[in-house]
């Protein structure tokens, strides 16, 4: 999300505008996504070899 957007959405809620606030908080949401994805990534990895590890041992 830039930080046009999020001036929109705090305009539309009454929040002051404030290019300072928008700015870090398009910069927090930017870490966010890509912690999660980096997890999402990890949670993913991690099944596949689960799997793998299963079928190994004749489960699946």
């Amino acid at each position: 999300m830039n930080s046009e957007r999020i001036e929109e959405i705090l305009s539309k809620n009454g929040i002051e505008q404030s290019k300072e606030l928008s700015l870090a908080l398009e910069k927090i949401l930017k870490a966010y996504s890509k912690d999660r994805q980096h997890v999402d990534n990890v949670r993913q990895e991690i099944q596949r070899q689960d799997h793998q590890d299963l079928r190994r041992q004749g489960i699946r």
